[in-house]
């Protein structure tokens, strides 16, 4: 869709990602990196849509980027480094920024507040057991580590809640700044995702990009404006699709770079960055020919799927 949407070579884009190696192998595998890229691609979907396809519909997604941006967050604690340059993108564009921010705030507020409850549950650190409305009168020292709002809230229901609340990606962050946990998996010099993971997740993509370094065109930008939306206005069309390029292309180097500073460094923690760097390097594979490039396209793939 955001290829369509940006007049983009869709063909390119979807033989890309569907043959690339990290998709046959990794996203098939029970990751949570695998889930953080699937959710980081919806992402993309809501906040890279061209200004000239906003509606009322498009605006209504701003609930859903917040509570994708929150459910992510809960997954891989990461996350926030991969969205941050894609929600900056879709909040400084077109009108009601602060509507928009506000809505996706309270979408992300709402979706925290259930994930925190669902793993201290889940995890059996918070204990909820129904009472009698009678004996709903808990002593404070009953509580743990719980809010008081909670509480009032679960007594109001005839719940009796106790016990202490779990919020995933604080523990997650903590203990991945403690270099002797990351020690017992291994560390890594600083520079392995760039010199190292990076090239072997993509490297195709990354000389077809190197070799093709513009952003869209002044004419494909029109062209995309006259074929989504005839009545939308061509500086808005022209606007959005001349920032697509160098939008995506922060999108893959900032969390690139945040990454790069932890000690543990993993190739499949840059999963999320495949879509984004399919969508950049995929319709430029005509500055490489065309033919030499799908076959060294293929062959890499093939070879890091029969090893990997």
């Amino acid at each position: 869709r955001l290829s369509r949407a940006h007049n983009l070579e869709a063909p390119a884009v979807l033989l890309c990602l569907a043959s690339s190696w990290p998709v046959l192998v990794m996203h098939t595998r029970p990751f949570s990196n695998t889930i953080e890229s699937v959710l980081f691609a919806a992402f993309l979907g809501l906040t890279m849509r061209p200004v000239s396809l906003r509606s009322k519909a498009v605006e209504s997604a701003s609930w859903f980027i917040g509570i994708i941006g929150a459910v992510a967050s809960f997954v891989r604690f990461t996350f926030p480094a991969f969205a941050l340059v894609p929600f900056m993108f879709w909040l400084f564009r077109g009108a009601d920024a602060g509507l928009r921010f506000g809505r996706s705030v309270f979408g992300a507020i709402i979706a925290s507040v259930s994930c925190v409850l669902l793993d201290s549950v889940y995890f059996g650190h918070l204990h909820l057991s129904l009472v009698a409305r009678s004996d709903g009168n808990i002593q404070p020292g009953d509580l743990g580590s719980v809010p008081e709002w909670l509480h009032l809230l679960c007594r109001s229901l005839g719940i009796s809640v106790h016990g202490s609340l779990v919020v995933t990606p604080l523990n997650g962050l903590r203990y991945n700044m403690d270099s002797s946990n990351l020690a017992e998996h291994g560390l890594h010099p600083r520079i392995t995702h760039l010199a190292a993971n990076l090239p072997m997740l993509f490297a195709p993509l990354l000389v077809a990009i190197a070799l093709s370094p513009r952003g869209l065109s002044a004419s494909e930008s029109v062209s995309s404006a006259s074929k989504v939306e005839p009545k939308a206005k061509k500086g808005d069309a022209l606007s959005a699709s001349a920032q697509l390029a160098p939008c995506l292309f922060m999108a893959v180097t900032v969390p690139l770079a945040v990454l790069s500073l932890a000690p543990h460094q993993e190739a499949r923690f840059l999963l999320p960055l495949t879509l984004p760097l399919v969508i950049l390097g995929a319709p430029r594979i005509k500055a490489v020919p065309s033919n030499l490039f799908y076959v060294l396209w293929g062959l890499f793939n093939f070879a890091l799927l029969v090893f990997f």
